[in-house]
């Protein structure tokens, strides 16, 4: 009852008192010096991640297509669509990020230490779950999930403004941003993995399914594939 009587709270809190109201909340106008813009993109993936650290403890409790559940993740749509607002807005305003390949180096091997970690905890901590407890295993796996998508982020403020631009729906919308992204990509911008899911989960959008590729493909060969099925954004 503790537990419930706190998570409830904690869900209105963040719903609404953190989350602003709408799109102009996050508006990034005035960003005159590269520290201002840092802390802009850290503030909106501190956003991104808010709600979604609630969902592993609602399904803990409540499950799948509770209620609860299901009010979370009308909040998570909502402020989904805000930051997408408002990362158009922010590379309309100061374009893409330059990459910084030392900084990027260095979040590698750190990601690569956390993710080592976070396996082994992992593990750990589904040893000791009780057999055939369907609900505690899927909460397990999505705290884990939620921990491995936000591993790596930090500072990496062009993996943050994939991570938002990821989360848009609208198909027409993602190939206006693939014809955007390209010379990015091509200028090495942004990795071949990353441009790879961004194609990957848009083509999921638009076919409802998986494009059809032979095990051992390359993630370059992969790329080119999924660019010639796309090929009208592409």
């Amino acid at each position: 009852m503790v537990f419930r009587s706190f998570l409830l709270l904690g869900i209105l809190y963040l719903t609404t008192y953190v989350a602003p109201a709408a799109a102009q909340d996050y508006a990034p106008e005035g960003l005159q010096t590269e520290v201002a813009r840092q802390q802009y993109l850290s503030s909106l993936e501190q956003a991104h991640q808010e709600l979604r650290k609630l969902e592993a403890p609602i399904l803990s409790e409540y499950g799948y297509d509770s209620p609860e559940h299901r009010e979370l993740l009308t909040e998570i749509r909502q402020r989904d669509s805000a930051l997408l607002v408002a990362v158009h807005e922010y590379l309309d305003l100061y374009g893409f990020p330059v990459r910084d390949r030392k900084r990027e180096a260095a979040l590698r091997k750190r990601r690569q230490a956390l993710l080592k970690q976070q396996q082994q905890s992992f593990f750990e901590a589904y040893q000791q779950l009780p057999e055939k407890d369907s609900l505690k295993v899927d909460s397990l796996v999505k705290a884990f999930q939620f921990d491995v998508t936000s591993v790596g982020h930090t500072s990496d403020y062009r993996g943050t403004i994939l991570l938002i631009l990821g989360v848009d729906t609208d198909f027409t919308s993602r190939c206006a941003t693939i014809a955007y992204l390209r010379p990015e990509y091509e200028a090495e911008e942004i990795s071949v993995l990353s441009m790879l899911t961004y194609l990957r989960h848009t083509y999921q959008l638009r076919f409802g399914q998986e494009l059809d590729i032979a095990p051992g493909t390359t993630e370059p060969e992969r790329l080119s594939m999924y660019a010639r099925e796309l090929s009208g954004c592409w």
